[in-house]
């Protein structure tokens, strides 16, 4: 071969050389550009976490005197009182915020046409408190009892008194009857 063959060889070369480096660096770019991932690793591992299982917890409470009046006074008189009490503990999974309600008053009025339930005062504290929780109209009763853990429980005692008035009123009242509801509401806490 002549060098003249060998250097037209040569510019041949460069000329095409540049062209494939730019149609190399074309591909490169339109690779990275749709997302194609070159790896020239031969190692592979993968691990599994299976039966992954979440469930709800519940809000649940168990009270001593579940299903059963907490008091019961037949035949009261202006000035009676009649005591009671109930023991309640969040048995749920969660924190409860709990309540203390009235509901499902109902009254029957005696003879003279009085409504006992007017006249019922309400006392409730929590046992081994210092201050009432509640002091009012039975049929008012809507108390706070505040934040319970799970399994916490609390004791109350409720005291009912047929409040003194004077003889018209109190003789109006003969032969009533007032049955009342109490529910405790417990909401899951925060």
């Amino acid at each position: 071969m002549t060098d003249v063959g060998i250097g037209e060889r040569l510019k041949w070369v460069r000329r095409s050389m540049a062209t494939w480096i730019l149609l190399l660096l074309v591909l490169l770019v339109v690779a990275s550009l749709v997302g194609v991932s070159w790896t020239l690793g031969l190692f592979t591992s993968s691990s599994a976490n299976p039966h992954n299982v979440v469930s709800s917890g519940s809000m649940h409470q168990v009270n001593s005197a579940d299903n059963q009046a907490i008091m019961d006074a037949p035949d009261m008189v202006p000035g009676d009182s009649v005591e009671g009490s109930a023991s309640i503990r969040n048995v749920g999974d969660a924190r409860g915020d709990f309540t203390l309600t009235v509901e499902d008053l109902d009254d029957v009025p005696g003879p003279g046409g009085g409504v006992l339930s007017s006249r019922l005062r309400l006392q409730v504290t929590e046992r081994g408190g210092n201050e009432p929780l509640y002091v009012g109209p039975l049929d008012a009763l809507d108390a706070d009892l505040g934040s319970w853990d799970p399994e916490e429980e609390r004791s109350y005692d409720f005291v009912v008194t047929l409040a003194a008035g004077d003889a018209t009123a109190d003789n109006a009242l003969q032969g009533s009857r007032t049955t009342v509801t109490f529910v405790w509401n417990a909401v899951q806490g925060r």
